[in-house]
């Protein structure tokens, strides 16, 4: 408590204000809306369970002339239809045959269960189980059910008080048993039993239900449900859980009303027993959909308080916002300043200390703003001036070829012009023609990669002539990259780098692999050598920038390696560029990774 005492005692006017009067407005709607929702609460709940009381009285009363009718229409069929001396085998006294007999039986049943709309099946099973069956298509008790059902309860019906019990069927149906017995002797001979279909009870209570609302449970004389309404409604209890609680406390036996929970939610029960104390009614309604009918009030009252408490809460707004507003406006400049909005301003509506300070936070702003544009510029320049000295350096290395390679050529095509007199000569004039006339050509920054894939090509062939069988070429393309447009001159410098540092090196044969194919949205080129490979220092070597401007003539194709490497990533940005992989006696991979949608990657930074 001295923790939040300390703390209310360190806020400003405005917010001590506030929070207080917050504090006020809150605890009073609290106690209004608690009290008023209790009180209507409790008594919704007692006029609810009064109207249910004497609801299901009247149901009862319903349910019992029902039960009574069945049973009589049942009692006055059986007792004129001298069943019980067909099944105990009296054929001689009646002058029938046996089969006579059972299509008399067979006939009873027929009649009976046409009768009725609500009958849907009778059987008479005898004692030596000896079934006689007769039903609709709608019934939901079989033939074998009934032989079951005889057997099952055959002690319980011959000791039972009642003439007919009455029992839950399969499907839902109802079930109605009575015992078979001789007239003169009192012999047991078997069973009668009659399926009726619940909607014939279920009419007799569905008014009341819907007056009473929640979910009505119909129980005989031993707890089991012939009846349970809106079962399958939501927040409705289940039938085994829900007899074994009000039975194990008592409820279907004495006390007529009260309360359970189940899951966390309430509920209230009225619990009546018919007249004749066999059948039992229990319902079930949600403490919830009662005191929904009071969600009305207690909606107008906590409205009627949120109103009040807004309007007196505008109040203390207005006083205090003119001392926090250039506040506020200090925040919001500072929220912009942080999201990189430098050229906005603020205007305070005082010349107090807070209004001093935002015009200097102005002033702070015009001078960050104008830093980052000079730094900006600055860096545009530079960057523009570095791809100007880049591409002045791609030029020089354009309009001249290796000296070396140049001169090995051309003593190769003497030395067979001089030897073999054969038309290999004029293939490798035509190829260094072709060299040196594409180079000439070339305009602009980037080309098809077939253009620059045939240039390659063109450039190994002349050099399988110049080192005749010490080096093999193999190509791996995807002819479907063909038309992706790639800076010019990238692959030459790898290519020689891979034959004169590689595969010249290297006693025996050299192979030398160029390959493309498209990998996450990108043109993946490699060229690999099998020559003497290189130590992992010297891979740094070649990137390193102070190694520009030691690089010798000799070692040339490290600078060019580099320069490809930077052009990739001038143009495309520092995601795509040149990649190399060594070991040492085993060869080289160099990668080189350009994106094949082009125009979604920002040129520059």
């Amino acid at each position: 408590m001295k923790r939040i005492m300390a703390m209310f005692n360190n806020l400003k006017i405005r917010s001590k204000f506030l929070v207080s009067y917050t504090a006020i407005i809150l605890i009073s709607v609290f106690m209004i809306s608690t009290i008023n929702y209790q009180i209507s609460a409790d008594q919704l709940t007692e006029v609810t369970s009064n109207h249910s009381e004497y609801s299901m009285e009247q149901m009862m009363l319903n349910l019992t002339s029902g039960k009574r009718d069945v049973e009589e229409l049942l009692s006055l069929q059986y007792s004129g239809s001298n069943i019980y001396r067909m099944i105990n085998g009296d054929t001689f006294l009646l002058k029938m045959s046996s089969n006579e007999k059972d299509t008399f039986i067979r006939n009873f049943l027929f009649y009976l269960v046409y009768s009725k709309q609500y009958l849907m099946s009778a059987a008479v099973v005898d004692k030596r189980e000896h079934v006689y069956y007769v039903n609709k298509v709608d019934s939901k008790l079989t033939e074998e059910q009934a032989v079951e059902r005889a057997a099952a309860d055959e002690a319980k019906l011959r000791n039972s008080a009642e003439t007919y019990m009455w029992s839950p069927g399969s499907g839902e149906n109802i079930i109605i048993e009575r015992a078979v017995y001789d007239i003169n002797t009192s012999e047991y001979l078997g069973v009668f039993i009659v399926e009726i279909n619940k909607s014939y009870l279920s009419d007799l209570y569905v008014s009341m239900n819907k007056l009473v609302g929640g979910n009505i449970l119909i129980l005989n004389e031993s707890n089991e449900m012939l009846l349970y309404s809106n079962r399958d409604a939501p927040d409705t209890i289940p039938y085994d859980w829900m007899t074994h609680y009000l039975t194990q406390n008592g409820y279907l036996n004495g006390q007529p009303t009260g309360k359970l929970a189940y899951e966390g939610k309430p509920y209230l029960f009225i619990a009546k027993t018919s007249a004749t104390g066999k059948w039992k009614a229990v319902n079930l309604i949600s403490l919830a959909q009662i005191t929904k009918q009071s969600d009305r009030l207690k909606f107008w009252t906590v409205t009627a308080c949120i109103i009040s408490f807004f309007i007196a809460l505008m109040i203390a707004y207005l006083i205090s916002n003119n001392i926090s507003h250039n506040i506020r406006l200090l925040l919001e400049q500072i929220k912009n300043i942080s999201e990189g909005h430098f050229h906005k301003r603020i205007q305070p509506k005082s010349r107090d200390e807070i209004g001093l300070l935002a015009e200097k936070f102005n002033l702070m702003s015009l001078k960050i703003q104008n830093l980052i544009d000079s730094v900006y510029k600055e860096k545009l320049l530079k960057q523009e001036a570095e791809l100007r000295a880049l591409q002045s350096e791609y030029n020089a290395l354009q309009s001249q070829m290796n000296p070396h390679f140049l001169y090995n050529t051309l003593e190769t095509i003497n030395s067979m012009a001089k030897i073999n007199k054969q038309e290999d000569i004029s293939n490798m004039v035509c190829l260094l023609g072709n060299l040196l006339r594409e180079s000439v050509r070339w305009k602009g920054q980037t080309i098809a990669l077939r253009e620059e894939l045939s240039y390659i090509q063109d450039y190994l062939a002349i050099h399988g002539y110049t080192y005749m069988d010490k080096i093999e070429i193999a190509y791996d393309l995807d002819e479907a990259l063909s038309e992706v447009q790639v800076p010019k001159f990238i692959l030459q410098p790898i290519v020689e780098n891979a034959i004169i540092h590689g595969i010249e090196q290297k006693s025996g044969k050299g192979l030398i692999r160029v390959s493309s194919r498209r990998m996450d949205g990108e043109l993946l080129l490699t060229v690999s050598d099998n020559g003497v490979g290189m130590e992992p220092g010297e891979i740094d070597a070649i990137f390193a920038q102070e190694a520009q401007e030691t690089q010798t003539a000799e070692k040339h194709t490290g600078l060019g390696i580099r320069n490809v490497d930077k052009r990739i990533k001038l143009l495309f940005g520092k995601a795509y560029g040149v990649t190399m992989q060594s070991k040492m006696n085993e060869g080289t991979i160099v990668k080189i990774t350009i994106p094949l949608n082009q125009e979604e990657v920002q040129y520059g930074l």
